[in-house]
């Protein structure tokens, strides 16, 4: 379905980030870092607090932070940065704790679905009990998602998670992460099992492989 590197890149939020960035397509700004030595400039350089901290590999909402106050950030980082973890500082978006998960499969959306983050929590995962909506994106929704699949190459299969938060009278469409393995809970919410496209994509592209293939081997062969 798609190569270990796009695997791997999807893992590492960070290095996603910077590729689908340099496709112009939205990201919030963020700082990797694996030093607590400079905490004013990184709140100066995302635009002041709150800001979030995340870990580079984290799943399911896991070991994101949100940081209110500078007493708050000085103890995170020093801890955070005294146990050698790397992070990901990233300016806070205020979206009213909801975002969107959309599936791409083979250059389609197949799914998609609303979060709503629990209480005060800001994290809209179904993981941490945080509930979900089927929608139906509209066109601009589904270029952007799809366009962030295919900017990592030999990616046909994740799940694109985006936030749009209201910047005046316009609504801005923002990447915050990629899921190459999206996990089945959107299933229970949309009714839909994307695992069927899946399978009619694997499906499709073996047969399209298999037909240039035969295709080669019959130009090769001698004529009777």
């Amino acid at each position: 379905v798609q190569s270990g590197a796009a695997i791997e890149t999807c893992a590492d939020k960070f290095k996603s980030a910077q590729i689908i960035s340099e496709k112009h397509l939205k990201v919030p700004r963020q700082i990797y870092s694996m030093t607590g030595r400079y905490p004013a400039m990184y709140v100066d350089k995302l635009g002041g607090l709150p800001m979030i901290l995340k870990e580079l590999s984290g799943s399911k909402g896991k070991g994101l932070i949100l940081l209110e106050t500078a007493r708050t950030t000085n103890m995170c980082l020093e801890s955070y940065f005294g146990s050698q973890r790397r992070i990901i500082l990233q300016e806070f978006l205020d979206n009213g704790g909801t975002d969107e998960r959309h599936i791409v499969c083979g250059g389609k959306v197949v799914n998609s679905m609303r979060r709503h983050s629990p209480g005060d929590d800001i994290r809209a995962n179904l993981s941490l009990s945080g509930s979900g909506e089927k929608i139906t994106p509209d066109d601009e929704t589904k270029k952007f998602v799809i366009d962030c699949c295919e900017a990592i190459p030999g990616l046909n299969f994740a799940g694109v998670d985006v936030m749009k938060v209201k910047h005046g009278d316009d609504e801005i469409k923002y990447f915050i992460e990629i899921n190459s393995n999206p996990g089945e809970k959107i299933i229970d919410i949309t009714g839909h099992n994307h695992y069927e496209d899946l399978l009619d994509y694997v499906e499709q592209n073996y047969k399209r492989k298999a037909a240039g293939k035969n295709n080669a081997e019959a130009m090769l062969s001698p004529g009777v």
